[in-house]
């Protein structure tokens, strides 16, 4: 089981990345280890046995019928979905020719589906890192770039010179820092755009998945969870219709087998099949249709942010006051006046990156400057 999850385990594995936000995160990080979990747990449970099928005939095995069911999916009758004479389960009774049928052919695919929706979720987060091209941490001072770690050790290693220490005081933030903020609008601007475009790529990425999903489960998955939370907490619900779960996910399913009988003549065998892991994939997935909701309402939110930092003054220094808590609000007001919007989204980044001490005092200097 260990070995299992080592994948999920070296995804969890911490790493000093300040140039993302939690909602950044959310969508290329911890949406992409459940994402893959979810997959490994489903191959876990179909190298055992998915399916269970009543032969339905004497001349066939079991494990023959289960194969063929396996393979070429299972279907349930949605006009007996709520039918108590005849039905023995929700969508499942008496098969007539002309009847409509509603087939699940999803199943062998769903850990693959899993799989390649995580790589879809951590796509942004690749491309920010091939974009970006650690811009920020060339400009930090050694002090504060976690690239100079082993720099810092070897300088605590050799022996102080006086008379350098005597000298001329180095600055706490790295004077080039203060050129990127007043010379480089170009640089500035496309950081912050390249940043923009992959928290929409984000967004799009959760729609198009829910979208996806929609189709695959043959437009029931888009209301899937609110329909879940209603049914259980509606008696009328419960009465009147049948559950969401086992529309998508029936319990017991139907499947025909054609074979030839002793004259010759193809004779029809309609099979009973239990799909047992159906209990297990209803869950899954009720819990990834709530995550999409979480992740939609945080890149709203995170949005409305960046709109209001955009449209507002007040609300830019109110972002600088949240990363420099001890700055005075006239320097604020000043950087919040003169900077654009990908300066205070570019300072908000560095905010991350340096101590708080260097940071204002790099506020301080850009207030003079600006």
């Amino acid at each position: 089981m260990n070995e299992m999850f080592a994948p999920v385990k070296l995804l969890l594995k911490p790493k000093k990345e300040n140039s993302f936000n939690f909602t950044f995160n959310l969508h290329t990080k911890y949406t992409v280890v459940i994402m893959v979990a979810c997959s490994l747990l489903l191959c876990a449970q179909f190298a055992r046995e998915p399916i269970t099928c009543l032969p339905g005939s004497k001349l066939l095995q079991e494990k023959m019928m289960d194969a063929f069911c396996w393979v070429n999916g299972t279907f349930t009758l949605p006009e007996v979905w709520l039918s108590k004479d005849g039905s023995v389960a929700p969508g499942v009774g008496i098969t007539y020719q002309d009847a409509p049928k509603k087939y699940q052919y999803y199943y062998q695919w769903l850990s693959i589906i899993l799989l390649v929706q995580a790589c879809l979720f951590y796509l942004p987060r690749y491309v920010w890192k091939m974009w970006e091209g650690h811009v920020l941490e060339s400009l930090l001072p050694a002090a504060d770039n976690p690239s100079n770690a082993d720099a810092k050790v070897e300088s605590a290693s050799e022996p102080v010179n006086n008379n350098q220490s005597c000298g001329s005081k180095t600055p706490p933030y790295s004077p080039q820092l203060v050129k990127f903020f007043l010379y480089n609008s170009y640089r500035r601007k496309a950081f912050m755009s390249k940043f923009l475009i992959c928290e929409l790529l984000n967004v799009t990425n959760v729609i198009a998945q829910l979208l996806l999903i929609n189709y695959i489960f043959s437009d029931c998955f888009l209301l899937y969870g609110y329909n879940v939370i209603r049914f259980f907490f509606s008696s009328d619900q419960r009465e009147f219709y049948i559950s969401p779960m086992d529309e998508i996910f029936p319990k017991l399913a139907k499947c025909t087998f054609h074979k030839f009988g002793p004259s010759g003549t193809v004779e029809v065998v309609d099979s009973l099949c239990l799909l047992g892991w159906n209990i297990i994939f209803e869950k899954i997935y009720f819990m990834i249709w709530w995550l999409f909701v979480v992740l939609m309402f945080f890149s709203t939110a995170n949005w409305l942010v960046r709109i209001l930092t955009l449209c507002s003054r007040k609300f830019r220094v109110y972002v600088l006051k949240n990363v420099a808590f001890f700055t005075r609000t006239s320097t604020l007001e000043k950087i919040a006046r003169k900077a654009n919007f990908s300066d205070i989204f570019i300072l908000c980044k560095v905010a991350k990156q340096m101590k708080q001490e260097a940071f204002e005092n790099l506020l301080e200097e850009l207030s003079r400057k600006l």
